[in-house]
């Protein structure tokens, strides 16, 4: 009678392996080390060597499969086939999917995006300017993720690359498309130098290689009508009444940022898009009115410092604020900076659109004839600059009140410390009276004033 599966539970450890045949399917054997582990094998002979199939452990094969698995194993032998080298070829195939599965999966794009950050922008704030950092930050999660989401790093193409940046500089414009250009070189440019566990290039060939700029940038010279400088002004002032409009989600409290109050800002600071933006408590010194700009804030990486007017005072005193550690002007958190700015400033267009066509309307004008050329945050800082022509302020007031001295000889770098406060707190205000008259619709008379040319 064949055994039973009693006779191989019964099988107890010895000092030495050993092996008991089952006396049903030849070549079948349950293997029995010293420490108590058991496992079935397969023992046949073929091209005159001995041959051995392991079909696994005692616990998780019973003796019944083991005897049909065995019987297989034999029919292959005298078929010509070899199941124990078959089994290797299996095993060395599942290994190579497993690793190529583990592989893609590492090398999802998002993934390399989020190793990017750990490897390189976290660990250059201190040397970078958290504007820097934003737009980079910005560039890949609004556009690059989205776009590559569920590709593989190795598995993008130029041309993948190429008609992302057509779409970028057909919809924002060549300057936004040339960031994304450097932003995406530098991304590319990382995985090709860093290695992997196995002292392999992660990337062997960026798509950025070969691959040109999308478009050459025209340098603006947009400003603003006074026209223009007075809908927005007034857009400005509808956006900064809806701040203070509450609105409830999930029981919680939130402030809608103050845009308004930010553009009315920076018209009247001639200051980049992301000096107010990014602005905090410290900074500004509400007893003298002095908004000291820091040098890792500054594109030139010099201080700058503006002496503010009565009314950018008073603006800022109407700012809603969400405190934070931060200590963020504007914010929404009271953890980072204002966000949201492109669908922002499509509120502000807006409103002034429908402001011009209304003043169109009352003209007897036909409203629909009424458009507003494009503009940029970056417009306003040039449109204060003219102001300060208009007003007939030197020069040399106008370029140091917009920061302008990156290309000053060494010696007057040196021995020029001369801060020129009261020149640009009057350049300023001037400014800022210029801008109420043209709001007020009652143009001031333009006079010269102190340091004018």
């Amino acid at each position: 009678m064949p055994y039973t599966v009693k006779n191989f539970e019964n099988l107890k450890p010895k000092e030495s392996r050993y092996e008991f045949a089952d006396d049903k399917q030849p070549g079948l054997r349950l293997v029995v080390q010293p420490t108590g582990a058991r496992t079935w094998i397969v023992r046949y002979r073929q091209d005159g060597k001995q041959h051995k199939l392991t079909l696994g452990s005692f616990e998780s094969v019973s003796l019944g499969d083991a005897r049909d698995a065995a019987r297989k194993a034999r029919g292959k032998v005298a078929s010509g086939s070899n199941p124990a080298a078959e089994k290797m070829v299996e095993r060395a195939r599942v290994r190579t999917e497993a690793a190529a599965t583990k592989k893609a999966s590492e090398d999802d794009f998002e993934k390399r995006w989020m190793e990017y950050k750990a490897d390189y922008l976290e660990n250059l704030k201190s040397d970078l300017t958290p504007n820097y950092i934003e737009d980079v930050t910005r560039a890949f999660e609004k556009i690059a993720v989205p776009e590559f989401k569920g590709k593989l790093l190795g598995a993008l193409k130029q041309n993948d690359v190429r008609k992302l940046l057509a779409r970028v500089s057909r919809d924002r414009g060549p300057h936004a498309a040339n960031k994304l250009y450097a932003f995406l070189n530098h991304f590319f440019g990382h995985f090709e130098k860093k290695r992997d566990e196995d002292d392999n290039a992660i990337l062997t060939n960026s798509p950025m290689r070969g691959l040109d700029k999308p478009g050459r940038e025209v340098k603006r010279k947009r400003v603003l009508t006074d026209d223009e400088i007075r809908w927005l002004w007034k857009a400005c002032e509808e956006d900064h009444k809806r701040t203070f409009e509450a609105v409830r989600d999930r029981k919680r409290l939130v402030l809608k940022s103050s845009f308004g109050a930010f553009l009315q800002l920076t018209l009247l600071n001639a200051t980049r898009r992301d000096e107010f933006r990014c602005a905090v408590d410290a900074e500004i010194e509400r007893r003298t009115g002095l908004f000291t700009i820091p040098a890792k804030r500054t594109k030139n990486k010099r201080e700058h410092s503006i002496p503010l007017a009565a009314l950018s005072l008073k603006i800022l005193a109407g700012v809603p604020r969400v405190e934070g550690k931060a200590g963020f002007i504007f914010s929404t958190t009271g953890k980072t900076a204002m966000s949201g700015l492109r669908k922002a400033k499509e509120r502000i267009t807006a409103a002034m659109l429908r402001m011009a066509r209304e003043e169109a309307k009352k003209r007897g004008d036909n409203p629909d004839k009424v458009s507003i050329p494009a503009w940029r945050i970056h417009d306003l800082r040039r449109t204060a600059r003219t102001g300060f022509s208009r007003l007939r302020i030197s020069g040399e007031i106008a370029e140091r009140c917009i920061n302008h001295v990156s290309n000053q000889a060494d010696t007057e770098e040196v021995y020029n410390q001369h801060r020129y406060l009261e020149e640009k707190k009057e350049a300023f205000a001037a400014w800022a009276n210029l801008v109420q008259s043209i709001v007020s619709g009652k143009i001031a008379n333009v006079v010269p004033i102190r340091g004018a040319a």
